[in-house]
């Protein structure tokens, strides 16, 4: 099944091309109503058996579905338009299909009923007004869907990519069906002519310039009567010549053919404006034998044809690189876009980037954990000093080693140590001050010390200052280590 879409200004014109007759005149109008009359004689699967509306006498058409009331094109039109002006700034609001089937296969009412509203859903017209008539003006099975891009709410139905979700659409009718399937439109050799094109030759009997250069291009890539493959270029651009057909090759600046055009009179087409098949790559696809070397002299005749006022000829081939600096250059390129792109994946990859934080949060813990670390060797080694044992070291730190006035010493460092001066004691000998006691806890024989003595001269309230400074100190270490396990 194939699917046609064209797209319009104005519904009225569509709607009187669908439910109108045609005038008949020219000997193309008289081919057309012979092809109706033909047409005409065959009757459609059930229709004598009321398979739908019946055919008005002498009508080509019949409204077979939709959600319109009006039945002819003045009273379609009309509920057309009063959808339309809710959006005035579209200038092609109209959407018109026609669905084909394959050549000798035909859908009852219902089916073709069915496979318009697949196609309208499917299309995005559900909200749409919409009106399905089918033809019997050619031997092939067919309907034509007029809808509006418009829809009842004011919103615009969407025409990207619409051909090949048309084509989609009717590859499902074709197996839900079980038609014969089509080929899609990019695999197609040769575009299929246009309705316009249709109706011309149906008026005049005349090709239109793209049918004309189709039925000439595939003449001239036909092989010869004892040749078994297709033409050479030189001897396809000397058939095409004969038959009035100039060809254009585009040349890019490395000398290599590139692309390929018509010129028949005042026309000039593409190649792959005829058809994929037509392009200069289709066209060796289908048998057409191009050697640079030697077809090269008939393509720079004909580029020179084509623009008589250029002097400069057509690019030269350039000679290609050496295959080690190729090579060379091939492996660079790509190691540079191997390492551009590991940088990106890099920095895009949110893996990295978590991992990223967190090392930074353990690189904080360690600061904190080394913090704490120092804090408590801190308090460790002021708790030495504090002891009689670091009395000396205490004093000779202060400078008060040799002074030789014990009482002063001793009341700056119990202001130090923040206790009452204690009594001033026996003068000691340098030797006392040089050896400290056996123990800190121990007066000279050996037996516990009860209370202040030249052994421990800051007394009772000293340790009593001291134990209240170190449970204050650990307390701060309890808040630190509280706070390091929380964060780790």
């Amino acid at each position: 099944m194939i699917a046609k879409i064209t797209t319009g200004a104005g519904f009225r014109g569509s709607l009187d091309y669908l439910m109108s007759r045609k005038a008949d005149g020219g000997q193309g109008a008289r081919q057309g109503a012979q092809q109706k009359a033909q047409a005409a004689r065959r009757q459609l699967p059930g229709e004598e058996a009321g398979d739908g509306p019946a055919y008005a006498r002498g009508e080509r058409h019949r409204v077979i579905g939709g959600n319109m009331s009006g039945r002819t094109p003045r009273e379609l039109a009309a509920e057309f338009g009063a959808i339309r002006r809710q959006r005035p700034s579209i200038s092609k609001p109209v959407h018109h299909v026609s669905l084909s089937a394959a050549e000798g296969e035909r859908l009852t009412v219902e089916q073709w009923q069915q496979v318009a509203s697949k196609y309208v859903e499917g299309m995005g017209f559900a909200d749409s007004p919409f009106v399905v008539v089918q033809h019997r003006d050619t031997g092939i099975d067919h309907i034509h869907i007029l809808t509006s891009r418009v829809d009842v709410n004011g919103r615009v139905v969407r025409d990207s990519y619409e051909k090949r979700r048309a084509e989609e659409i009717m590859r499902e009718v074709e197996r839900e069906y079980g038609l014969k399937p089509v080929a899609l439109s990019r695999e197609v050799e040769r575009a299929a002519p246009k309705r316009g094109e249709i109706e011309t030759f149906e008026r005049t009997g005349e090709l239109s310039a793209k049918m004309s250069l189709q039925g000439r291009v595939e003449r001239a890539l036909r092989p010869g009567p004892a040749a078994t493959e297709g033409p050479t270029v030189t001897e396809f651009i000397e058939r095409l010549e004969r038959s009035g057909v100039e060809i254009i090759p585009h040349i890019q600046s490395t000398g290599r053919v590139s692309g390929i055009s018509f010129r028949q009179g005042e026309e000039l087409m593409k190649g792959s404006d005829l058809g994929r098949g037509f392009s200069w790559g289709g066209l060796q696809k289908r048998g057409l034998d191009y050697d640079a070397a030697r077809d090269g002299e008939a393509i720079a005749e004909a580029w020179k044809r084509a623009y008589p006022d250029r002097t400069d000829g057509p690019p030269s081939p350039q000679p290609a690189p050496p295959k080690e600096d190729s090579f060379r250059a091939l492996k660079e390129l790509g190691e540079l876009g191997t390492m551009a792109g590991r940088y990106v994946l890099d920095q895009a990859n949110p893996v990295k980037q978590i991992e990223d934080q967190i090392r930074m949060v353990e690189q904080m813990g360690e600061g904190l954990v080394e913090g704490y670390r120092m804090a408590r060797e801190g308090y460790r080694a002021a708790r030495e000093f504090l002891r009689p044992s670091g009395i000396e070291q205490l004093q000779q730190a202060a400078g008060m080693e040799g002074s030789g006035d014990e009482r002063e010493a001793l009341e700056r460092l119990s202001r130090a140590a923040g206790s009452p001066t204690p009594d001033a004691p026996t003068a000691p000998t340098g030797e006392e001050l040089s050896e400290p006691p056996v123990n800190d806890l121990d007066g000279p024989g050996g037996e516990e010390l009860s209370g202040p003595s030249a052994a421990d001269p800051l007394g009772a309230e000293a340790e009593a200052t001291e134990a209240g400074q170190a449970a204050e100190v650990e307390a701060e270490v309890e808040t630190a280590e509280s706070i390091i396990e929380f964060l780790f």
